[in-house]
Parts: structure tokens; C-alpha cells; sequence
């Protein structure tokens, strides 16, 4: 069963709207802090240029306090810096410009002393007032530098707010379909092998009950008994076996179990394996031996790897059975033991009809079976590629010289 792209990449989409949803939250959050904290900052400024300069004015004040003889000019700063417009407000008659080219004060600002927002001759002024003897200093200076400043600042963030959802949508949804292809991909595995399995099972389920079934069904002889009774045996031996292999994955999907402590010599695993299916091989007339190379016996340097022997016997157990299955009558088959540049190496050679170059990868899926002969449910090499890879060993598929197949799994070797 191939993975469908079409729901993961649907819920990769909701992910990225989501995330930028969520990042559009944050950016306007930001933003709003950010022009906040800019026209605190600009208001902050202008305040402090408006005190200061009512202090220098007040400080230049004539003694006799003559209006007409107080002149000063619109202030000192950076070149950028509005000028600051000076009035001096007495108790009684109209406030007097004391910067030249400053226009009439407003009515409703004669009375301001604290810094505050007004507006002089349709333009946005920040002013402030400090009181004096007979009267009071109230300056003022334009918000148009400031205003710019904020302007700018939201244009900006109004041309960056599309770019910037634009790539947190993108970034997402590349992630998002990083992130669940393989989680879909796993996911359908987990379905497909589940369909799988479900079949597996029920074929020996649905010979059991067919014939219980013809035995109930009328009378029948002592022999016909025995034979329904052989077959059944047979099913449920099948179904066990299938049961078996299912929870051998399942504990190594899950987390594999630690294998034994020590090294396991690969010449007794091979000679207990070769004598345990030599009847096998005997009933189709097959040849099944076992061969050594790139060591020595006598010299006691036989290779030893750290896996556990359970692990061995089962992973060269599915090798061996499969050659017995799929070698003709009359046949050879060989277990290799092999020291080759450090490592011990576990082989399985038979002159059987081989496997394909374009089927050498598929032929470790669960359930896959390369071969229309019966027998089997296509669990077994998915059994040895599981321990090969929790074992930390090198699994490799290729010719054999006898024209048939090659299975082999190298270890470092270790010393005893």
C-alpha cells in the first residue's frame, strides 16, 4: 500500500496557516510594543528639549522684565531638530513671541505647564510651560520629526508583515512535510502490515474452520478423522508460526531485548544449525554442509562475535530455511564462517535460481515473498534484517558461486 500524499500535505498546510497565524500574532504584538516604545522614546526627547530651553529662556529674562527688550532664539540642537517657538504669557494682556517668526499662541495653551500635544496654526506641536513672576514661558516645538520617524516605522513593518508570512508560511510548510511524510509514510506501513497480517491469519483460521466443519458435518471413517485432525494440526502449526514471527518484530519495533553477555562463537552456531535442518534437507535430497575460511580450527582462532546466540540461531535459521525451501532437489547448500579484515562473517550459499539485483531490497519487507512457491508468510527475512540492524551488523545480498543466492551478516569480531 502506497502512502496517499494527499492527507499529510492537507495537514501540513493547516500547520503552516496555523504557525503563521501564530506568527502574525506575535509580529502585530511586537510592532505595536515597538511603536509604542519609539513614540514614548521621541515624546521622552522633545520633553526634555522644551524644559531645558524654558530654563535657558527663564535664566535670560531681563531684570527689568521688559517683554519688548526679551529676545532669544528659536534655540540650539541638532540641525535636524525642529526649533523651539518661545511665548511669554504675563498675568494680564496677550502672550508675547519672544522667537522670531512665531505665530500667535492658541487661547486654550496660555495655561499649559505640563508637556503635552496641542495644535498651532493647523500643525501637531508638542508644548510645555514653566511659571514665572508676573506671568509664564510656554515653548513649543513641532512633532513633524517625530511623526516622520513613526510613519517610517509602521510603513516598514506594513511592507515587512507580507514577507514576513510569506516565509514562516513556507518555512512551515516545508517543515510540516518533513515532519509528517514520514509519519504518514509510517503510519500506512503500519496499516498496510496490519492488512497484511490480517490475511496471513486468516487463511489457516479459515482451513481450521472448514475442516472442523466437513468432520462435524455427517459421519465419516476413523482415516477421514485422522486426515481432517493432520490438516488441522498443520494450520494451527502455521498459524503459530505466524503468531511467533509477528511478536519477534513487534518486541523489536518497540525496543529490541538486550542480547547476551559474552561472545558467541560462529562455528558452533553454524554446526547446530546445519545439524537441526539436515532431515530438511535430506527429505529433498539436498546437500547442506558448513565451510570455514580465512581461519584456522586447530589454531583455535575461530571468529566470535558479541550477539547473543538466540539472535544467531534465528537469524541463520531463516537463511537456511529458505535456501531448503527454494533450492531444487538434488541441490547444494553451504553455511560459511569467514574471517575477513576483522570481522566474523555469517553466510548462507545455495545453488538455487537466485534473486533478481531489482528485488534484493524489497525482499526484507514484511510479507514479501519473491517466490510463488507455497509455504511461508514473508516474515522471515524481515526477521533477520531486524536482528542484523539491532545487532550492529552489515547485512548484504548477492550471487553465490553456485549460481544461487548469498545471504551474509559481518560482525567485528571479537576475542574469547
Amino acid at each position: 500500500m502506497n502512502p496517499s500524499p494527499s492527507g499529510w500535505r492537507s495537514h501540513a498546510r493547516r500547520v503552516a496557516l496555523v504557525a503563521s497565524a501564530s506568527a502574525f500574532a506575535v509580529y502585530v504584538v511586537a510592532c505595536v510594543g515597538l511603536d509604542l516604545a519609539t513614540k514614548a522614546r521621541e515624546a521622552g526627547a522633545t520633553n526634555a528639549r522644551l524644559v531645558e530651553r524654558l530654563h535657558e529662556v527663564a535664566l535670560s529674562r531681563p531684570a527689568a522684565g521688559d517683554a519688548a527688550h526679551w529676545r532669544v532664539s528659536a534655540g540650539r540642537g541638532d540641525v535636524d531638530d525642529a526649533p523651539v517657538l518661545v511665548w511669554w504669557v504675563p498675568d494680564t494682556g496677550a502672550p508675547v513671541a519672544l522667537t522670531p517668526g512665531t505665530p500667535a499662541l492658541p487661547p486654550g495653551e496660555r495655561a499649559v505647564r505640563a508637556p503635552g500635544t496641542t495644535t498651532i496654526t493647523g500643525q501637531r506641536f508638542r508644548a510645555a510651560g514653566e511659571a514665572l513672576a508676573g506671568g509664564a514661558l510656554v515653548a513649543a516645538t513641532s512633532t513633524r520629526n517625530a511623526d516622520s520617524i513613526t510613519n517610517n516605522l509602521l510603513v516598514g513593518e506594513a511592507v515587512l508583515a507580507p514577507v514576513l508570512l510569506l516565509g514562516v508560511y513556507f518555512a512551515a510548510l516545508v517543515v510540516g512535510r518533513s515532519a509528517a511524510g514520514p509519519v504518514e509514510r509510517a503510519r500506512q506501513r503500519q496499516l498496510a502490515f496490519t492488512a497484511d497480517a490480517s490475511h496471513e491469519l486468516r487463511t489457516p483460521l479459515s482451513v481450521i474452520e472448514a475442516e472442523v466443519g466437513l468432520a462435524l458435518s455427517g459421519r465419516r471413517s476413523a482415516e477421514e478423522y485422522r486426515r481432517s485432525l493432520e490438516r488441522v494440526a498443520d494450520e494451527g502449526s502455521r498459524l503459530r508460526h505466524i503468531v511467533e514471527d509477528l511478536l519477534f518484530l513487534a518486541r523489536f519495533d518497540s525496543r529490541a531485548p538486550e542480547p547476551d553477555e559474552g561472545p558467541v562463537d560462529l562455528l558452533s552456531v553454524a554446526e547446530v544449525c546445519v545439524e537441526r535442518f539436515a532431515p530438511v534437507a535430506a527429505r529433498r535430497h539436498q546437500r547442506l554442509s558448513w565451510a570455514a575460511a580465512g581461519w584456522s580450527p586447530e589454531s583455535g582462532t575461530s571468529p566470535a562475535v558479541a550477539v547473543s546466540g538466540a539472535w544467531l540461531d534465528r537469524l541463520l535459521g531463516v537463511f537456511v530455511d529458505n535456501a531448503c525451501r527454494y533450492t531444487p532437489e538434488g541441490g547444494e547448500i553451504t553455511v560459511r564462517i569467514e574471517r575477513r579484515s576483522g570481522d566474523g562473517v555469517l553466510a548462507v550459499e545455495d545453488s538455487g535460481p537466485g534473486i533478481p539485483e531489482d528485488q534484493r531490497e524489497e525482499i526484507f519487507a514484511r510479507f514479501h515473498r519473491a517466490s510463488p512457491l507455497p509455504g511461508g508468510a514473508g516474515l522471515g527475512l524481515a526477521i533477520a534484517s531486524a536482528i542484523a540492524n539491532s545487532s550492529g551488523g552489515r547485512l548484504a545480498v548477492g550471487s553465490a558461486a553456485a549460481g544461487g543466492a548469498r545471504f551474509e551478516v559481518a560482525w567485528p569480531a571479537v576475542r574469547e
